[in-house]
């Protein structure tokens, strides 16, 4: 199964990096997102298991696998329709939001030792990014779903969420030669993921290109 998730893993980075950077609306940028998307599901439930495994609560792999099937979804779904699979998304982050704030409280005002690789930021970090996503589930639940820039919008953020949590853990690998460490360079490709996801996200949001029309 170890094999399955790094061979998946390689597959994330590189289909993620080609569809981000890819002519958007394309069939370069469509074949690459869905690469990443059947990646990303086989690597998600492949850490499920491990974590299973290990005796641990698969909440990492839950969750990338949220943020990579949410992003997916909103591509796929007509504009205003809402479905089951947005009723149990939202369900699911919500669960995960108040587990994450549950273990970091508990660490740091209880005292209680968890084990992992997380630091106690961590915890509260992917807990804030859980609560954000279940506040926009409900609202999108409320709205009766999503249309035009927040459609896009909401498929852009999740996909590089999801990228942005595989890129973590391969980063995290005791692989790297020391002075890549040293320097901070480790760190250059999740900055430059950040920076062109808030990029693409304000050309959406805040200009005209928003209201080309995307088929997906």
């Amino acid at each position: 199964m170890l094999i399955f998730h790094i061979i998946a893993g390689a597959i994330v980075l590189l289909g993620g990096a080609t569809a981000l950077f890819a002519k958007k609306g394309l069939n370069l940028h469509k074949l690459s997102g869905n690469i990443f998307f059947i990646a990303m599901v086989i690597m998600s439930l492949s850490a499920t298991y491990l974590e299973f495994q290990l005796g641990d609560i698969p909440i990492m792999g839950i969750l990338s696998l949220y943020f990579s099937y949410t992003s997916w979804v909103t591509v796929k779904r007509q504009e205003k329709k809402v479905g089951k699979l947005e009723y149990s998304g939202f369900l699911i982050i919500t669960v995960i939001a108040i587990t994450f704030y549950r273990w970091g409280w508990d660490i740091v005002y209880n005292g209680q030792k968890l084990e992992g690789t997380l630091p106690i930021e961590g915890y509260f970090i992917f807990g804030t990014f859980a609560a954000i996503a279940a506040t926009l589930d409900l609202i999108l639940i409320i709205n009766g779903g999503a249309i035009g820039a927040h459609r896009i919008a909401r498929h852009l953020w999740r996909m590089c969420i999801a990228l942005l949590m595989a890129l973590l853990s391969f980063i995290s690998q005791d692989i790297f030669p020391e002075f890549i460490l040293t320097t901070g360079l480790i760190w250059s490709p999740v900055l430059l993921l950040l920076l062109t996801m808030l990029y693409w996200l304000c050309r959406v949001l805040f200009s005209s290109w928003s209201k080309i029309r995307v088929t997906s």
